[in-house]
């Protein structure tokens, strides 16, 4: 059995860099060749998706704030960045909770 990294599954959902993610149809086809090949060997594949919410950075969202149930305030440096802080998130609306669990 392959467990993956955890699976970014939308745009604003991005944390870091360089993560895999599922939220287009060129990832779904690139992931279907991987669970296909771990298929024909009679392997399992499990996929840990992921939404990094406000544990973000504008930096990885195109200059949005990350996003939340609520807007929160962060302290401290996110792991795995160039000396990124934390910071401000802005608070998801009822619409937007709805499309990110129906992706």
């Amino acid at each position: 059995m392959i467990v993956t990294e955890g699976t970014v599954i939308s745009k604003n959902g991005l944390g870091y860099n360089n993560v895999p993610g599922i939220f287009n149809n060129s990832h779904i086809q690139q992931w279907k060749k991987v669970s296909d090949a771990v298929h024909r060997r009679n392997g399992l594949i499990f996929m840990q998706i992921w939404h990094v919410g406000r544990v973000s950075h504008p930096i990885f969202l195109n200059g949005n704030l990350p996003i939340s149930p609520s807007a929160t305030q962060m302290s401290g440096r996110i792991s795995r960045s160039e000396g990124l802080n934390y910071g401000l998130s802005r608070e998801l609306t009822v619409a937007e909770i709805k499309n990110l669990i129906s992706w």
